[in-house]
């Protein structure tokens, strides 16, 4: 017998093609109960040559199984982690109905350590799935033990890479300073000077600048100042105000982008070309001026999204397919023009 592959293929087209029941086909399909053996392989070979595909959450939902799931991620940037929520509050749009339970942890160190949170929560057994935002904080002897309990632990918006974590969803700071670096120069006409405001030893901010820098060797005629400290007791706004005088374009490669956006407004200068990182409502007014030329989102929904969907993967298929890859999530770059579609 061969039959012509079809899409949408669901239990009730191939009853129809073998003139049996609905529900003898889907006992057949989700292993609920015994058929003859002549049924069970004309609906199989059926199944097949039609092109049919399981529903695997369909066949999770029977089982009416429950899975449970911590998310440890910080308080500030507040507008950085309502972005994430939203792609929280998205995965469980989808997944709430079959099964998917989380509860939400967060941190903003030092007085809410994450260290602290995790092992409470690897300790407490309660919870088959851990999705985690480490931050700077070194946590894989905690990640480590998770796992080695048996509980799918991953990380999102920064990496535990020493640890036995089972993927990562979040941005490539590498490449997300590579762009900065390659929208900065070009703005700038290739020649002239630009300088770099963000000199914290933070994993992000050292991986941008990196990055920026590995572009700006391809622009020989453009001098790259810095990086330049926005905090701590090297930093002086007067400073800031001479270094911003004598360049035509400033990378921010930390939060603070609207910080300088904010002293550039005060300093008539209009013709300066500027990109950072993230978008909030600040971020597109000063587009909207054109105070900030453009600045590079790091998919922050998304984060969230595939953080939360990836490890219900890992839960759910377990035994059926539970290899999950992890994300790069998408980097974009948004300037005045397009910056509404971002709000």
């Amino acid at each position: 017998m061969y039959l012509k592959a079809l899409t949408n293929v669901t239990a009730k087209t191939i009853a129809e093609h073998l003139g049996l029941s609905i529900a003898t086909v889907d006992r057949v399909l989700n292993n609920r109960g015994n058929v003859k053996r002549e049924t069970y392989e004309k609906v199989i070979e059926t199944a097949e040559e039609l092109g049919y595909k399981p529903n695997k959450l369909a066949r999770f939902l029977s089982r009416k199984t429950e899975y449970r799931v911590a998310l440890v991620y910080p308080k500030y940037v507040k507008f950085f982690w309502e972005q994430v929520e939203v792609g929280i509050k998205s995965a469980l749009d989808e997944l709430s109905d079959y099964g998917l339970r989380v509860d939400t942890f967060r941190t903003s160190s030092p007085r809410i350590p994450a260290r602290d949170v995790i092992r409470k929560l690897i300790d407490s057994d309660n919870y088959q799935g851990i999705a985690i935002a480490p931050g700077e904080e070194d946590l894989s002897d905690l990640i480590n033990d998770g796992v080695a309990r048996g509980i799918k632990i991953c990380t999102f918006n920064q990496d535990a890479k020493k640890s036995d974590r089972l993927f990562y969803v979040g941005a490539n700071y590498r490449e997300a300073g590579r762009l900065a670096g390659e929208l900065t120069c070009k703005f700038c006409g290739r020649s002239g000077k630009v300088a770099i405001f963000g000199a914290n030893d933070d994993f992000q901010t050292t991986e941008k600048n990196k990055g920026f820098f590995e572009v700006a060797e391809f622009y020989p005629e453009l001098e790259v100042l810095g990086p330049y400290s926005l905090a701590g007791p090297s930093y002086s706004e007067e400073q800031l105000k001479y270094v911003l005088q004598g360049v035509s374009g400033v990378y921010v490669s930390t939060a603070e982008l609207g910080d300088v956006a904010e002293l550039v407004s005060t300093q008539s200068l209009r013709d300066l070309v500027m990109v950072g990182h993230d978008m909030n409502q600040q971020m597109l007014e000063y587009l909207e001026e054109g105070i900030v030329t453009a600045t590079i989102n790091q998919d922050p929904a998304g984060q969230g999204y595939f953080a939360l969907t990836n490890l219900f993967q890992q839960l759910a298929y377990e035994g059926i397919d539970g290899s999950v890859e992890g994300v790069d999530v998408r980097l974009e770059v948004i300037m005045k023009e397009n910056a509404k579609f971002y709000i």
